[in-house]
């Protein structure tokens, strides 16, 4: 929808579904590492892996969503990654 919408009531829309499918994962994730990892120095630095990849998302994001206000590279860059963990 962020994508191929033009109307801005389209893509708050989209924007709130984007948040819905992504925003649990970070939990769910810290949760299965966290518990299958075994001793407190495994634990601490499993969960700190994982928290520093996704602070990666941050910095990328950055660099790729550069040309408001439709942001072609940033969605297409997002749909592609995932198409690539799909496969």
């Amino acid at each position: 929808m962020l994508f191929t919408q033009k109307s801005s009531a389209a893509s708050y829309i989209g924007a709130i579904l984007a948040a819905m499918g992504v925003f649990p994962c970070v939990p769910v994730t810290l949760a299965w590492v966290g518990s299958s990892s075994g001793g407190d120095m495994r634990r601490g630095v499993a969960l700190a892996m994982v928290i520093g990849m996704g602070n990666l998302g941050g910095i990328c994001s950055s660099f790729i969503y550069i040309k408001p206000p439709r942001f072609y590279l940033g969605h297409g860059m997002n749909m592609g990654w995932l198409w690539v963990a799909y496969v």
